[in-house]
């Protein structure tokens, strides 16, 4: 998987807050993740920050911002950077009398574009856009008065084109990738954070996110 598309995987694996919504409730969800990725050739730095708003506790709506650096292994002439944007949505079912654990499921739209001196000097551009669909299973595991634990397992399935052109290059490859990814979100009162590992196409992801709650 390039490292101009493996940054979209991490955009969905995180996806949580409609998680933390009860049956019926309202939320905003205000976030911001590290995560580090370790691809073939090099590895991936990003920090994200993100917004998200689900009604009625099962129908969430997404937004995130996300600036990356990825690293070349073999030479870091080739190091760039990546600002990336990307917005979906995802229904949730929750648990009930017949249904022990809860499940989501839904995608999202995405697209980046590399910066680097030396595509500058190329004269070359790079742009990424990139289809996500996903789903997981979710439970709360562990209550106390004052906060939470909720373990998932999240799969994710990526269909990504990117484009190279300028610098007498005119050129378009496409990639796809599947992966999975486990965590736990531990909410205290409105606030809760997120560690996490994945792992897709024999690459590794490990991460962490923070954000707070705003009920409507």
């Amino acid at each position: 998987f390039t490292m101009f598309s493996a940054i979209f995987l991490s955009f969905i694996w995180t996806q949580n807050a409609g998680m933390l919504a009860k049956p019926g409730e309202k939320l905003i969800s205000i976030r911001g993740e590290f995560n580090n990725e370790d691809i073939e050739g090099g590895s991936i730095s990003a920090t994200s920050i993100g917004a998200d708003y689900i009604l009625d506790g099962n129908i969430e709506f997404n937004l995130v911002y996300t600036m990356a650096d990825a690293k070349n292994d073999a030479d870091n002439t080739y190091d760039f950077r990546m600002n990336g944007f990307g917005f979906g949505g995802f229904y949730h079912i929750k648990e009930n009398d017949k249904m022990p654990v809860n499940f989501k499921i839904g995608g999202m739209y995405l697209t980046n574009e590399a910066k680097a001196d030396w595509l500058d000097d190329l004269g070359m551009s790079i742009t990424t856009e990139a289809t996500v669909f996903g789903g997981g299973i979710y439970k709360e595991v562990y209550t106390q008065e004052s906060y939470n634990l909720t373990a998932f397992a999240n799969y994710v399935s990526v269909s990504a084109e990117s484009k190279s052109s300028g610098g007498g290059v005119d050129a378009t490859a496409e990639e796809s990738s599947t992966g999975i990814a486990f965590g736990i979100i531990i909410r205290s009162n409105n606030f809760f954070a997120t560690p996490y590992i994945g792992r897709s196409d024999g690459n590794s992801d490990t991460g962490i996110q923070f954000g707070i709650l705003l009920p409507q």
